[in-house]
């Protein structure tokens, strides 16, 4: 039987197409609203706290991929907005060693889930956790997929010390190149291919070895000075476990300059040397004094090696000779290539170098005012002229004196280039006899002046 409605066009007609009017807005509008949520949970980047914001996984720790993870590392992720604590649990928050399921406890912070392993981690072993979809934030609002991550416990094999060091400089000649790993490695690896040193492009022939965690080259023949060398570990370098090494490791080092004799005294071909000479070598560098003795700085008198003693300062060695030179003689300094610098580093060859003695001795060649000269001004300096430059220290007012009669005219005493001055501290009397005396110190020389 059908049944027929028949609606009045009037007030209260109207009144019903009111309601359902209203009615259906109302539902148009949750409608809308349930598409704005389903559009939200695919937006990752919404404010936290909006409605419709899709909850998700901002970051883990470990990272995804990460390596050398320690094994009492706990496991968290950390979530855009806040989560709903009870749906963060060992049935949501899961990890896993290959198929096994690793037994844990799970809770929940900040933001923060962290997953507590109840047993260490293994080492060198790949983990796999994963925060399901049933995972819920406070608006109930799930995650939209199983997020997944991995990372392994293994200790990828670095090498963490060599030695010399990255970009070291002067390194001895000798020396023998190591590097230090982080963990045992299989010796197989440390090979002539997979351990390389090189001088520009050209490979430095060595030997291998390996022992102890240290992979160490040996050079066939010393290193060149002043020359830069770079050594290489290849990733081909494997651990007992076999990780590879992340990258190939490289480093490079300086060696130095060879030690060598700088400067002498007396210089070379060096005449009129004074007979109690000290003989000294200056060096380009620090020695080793140890190895600087009569063995190696040697002075001859022909073929005669004369007696001394060798000291060492600063960088000059010295040789003091037991006795005065000989007048008008050749002598020969040497210094062998025996001696060594602080690195061990040996000069390439002997040093050699040659110098005369003086025919005669030091004397004054001329004065101003000159011998019995008369009428001098009675402020007047003295000058005292030598025939080679002089020994400054022995210059002074005990060696160069002046005297009216038997009394001591005071006065200044300086020496420049191979001249000596007296500079009285008052006037002379007028007409009276000065004698002006360089003592025996030079062989005595006397002069007069009124």
């Amino acid at each position: 039987m059908m049944v027929k409605k028949v609606f009045n066009t009037g007030t209260k007609g109207k009144k019903r197409e009111r309601l359902s009017a209203f009615v259906n807005t109302k539902w148009l509008l949750v409608l809308l609203l349930m598409i704005g949520c389903v559009v939200g949970c695919k937006k990752d980047n919404e404010v936290v706290g909006k409605v419709g914001i899709c909850p998700t996984v901002l970051s883990t720790d470990p990272m995804n991929g990460a390596i050398n993870v320690v094994t009492d590392k706990k496991i968290s992720a950390k979530f855009n907005e806040h989560m709903n604590v009870s749906s963060i649990n060992t049935s949501t928050f899961l990890l896993y060693r290959g198929a096994n399921q690793v037994l844990g406890t799970v809770s929940f912070v900040d933001s923060i889930a962290t997953f507590t392993p109840v047993y260490p981690l293994r080492a060198n072993t790949v983990y796999t956790a994963t925060i399901t979809s049933r995972v819920r934030d406070s608006a109930n609002t799930a995650l939209p997929a199983n997020y997944v991550w991995s990372f392994n416990t293994g200790n990828i094999p670095t090498v963490v010390f060599t030695d010399p060091i990255n970009a070291a400089s002067d390194v001895p000649f000798s020396k023998i190149i190591t590097a230090t790993f982080s963990t045992a490695m299989n010796p197989a690896t440390i090979n002539s291919t997979t351990y390389v040193l090189k001088q520009g492009g050209t490979i430095v022939p060595g030997t291998v070895t390996y022992a102890n965690m240290v992979a160490t080259f040996t050079p066939t023949t010393p290193l060149l000075p002043k020359t830069v060398y770079t050594a290489t570990i290849s990733r081909a370098a494997t651990d007992s476990l076999g990780n590879v090494t992340a990258v190939d490791y490289a480093w490079s080092f300086a060696t130095g300059v060879v030690p060598a004799v700088l400067a002498t005294n007396p210089a070379n071909g060096a005449i009129n040397v004074v007979l109690d000479q000290d003989v000294s070598a200056t060096f380009n560098k620090l020695m080793d004094a140890s190895t600087i003795n009569t063995s190696n700085f040697i002075v001859k008198q022909g073929n005669n090696a004369i007696a001394g003693t060798v000291s060492y300062v600063g960088t000059t060695a010295v040789f003091t000779p037991a006795a005065a030179l000989i007048p008008n003689t050749l002598y020969t300094g040497t210094v062998t290539a025996s001696v060594k610098d602080l690195l061990g580093n040996m000069m390439g060859s002997n040093y050699t170098w040659s110098f005369t003695t003086s025919l005669v001795p030091p004397t004054v060649t001329s004065t101003d005012p000159a011998n019995g000269i008369v009428n001098v001004p009675l402020s007047k300096p003295l000058f005292a002229t030598f025939n080679r430059p002089m020994n400054p220290a022995t210059i002074n007012e005990v060696t160069y004196v002046v005297n009216q009669g038997f009394s001591q005219v005071f006065g200044t005493v300086t020496y420049s280039g191979i001249t000596a001055t007296f500079t009285p501290e008052r006037p002379y009397q007028p007409n009276t006899l000065y004698t002006a005396t360089i003592n025996v110190s030079f062989g005595c020389f006397d002069w007069f002046l009124i």
